[in-house]
């Protein structure tokens, strides 16, 4: 019976030490540091920070996208806008490599 005590103990603690301090985590948050020594970025800013990173992409694309459209109907839909064409997939595949749209392509 101790033995049992002593390993819910022990894996309890283990799993609380691996998720944080859950009361603590703004006090503890400046103090943890990478190996090169950098403070490490909260959740939230990193969030805010990939927010703001989606979004220039984002609009990115849809300037690029504008701009082929553009070039697009000016020729009357008989010329194809192949540099603009290519700016598109290059915005386009931008996009796809932040970590937000990662992170949506692995969810279920």
């Amino acid at each position: 019976m101790k033995q049992l005590l002593f390993a819910i103990l022990v894996g309890s603690t283990a799993a609380y030490s691996q998720t944080g301090d859950p009361v603590r985590s703004m006090e503890t948050a400046p103090m943890m540091v990478d190996a090169r020594g950098a403070p490490v970025p909260s959740k939230a800013q990193l969030t805010q920070e990939e927010q703001i990173e989606f979004s220039r992409r984002f609009n990115r694309l849809l300037d690029v996208m504008r701009d082929f459209t553009d070039e697009y109907n000016r020729g009357g839909g008989k010329l194809w806008p192949q540099k603009k064409a290519d700016a598109l997939e290059r915005a386009y595949r931008d996009l796809q490599k932040t970590s937000s749209w990662k992170r949506a392509s692995l969810t279920p």
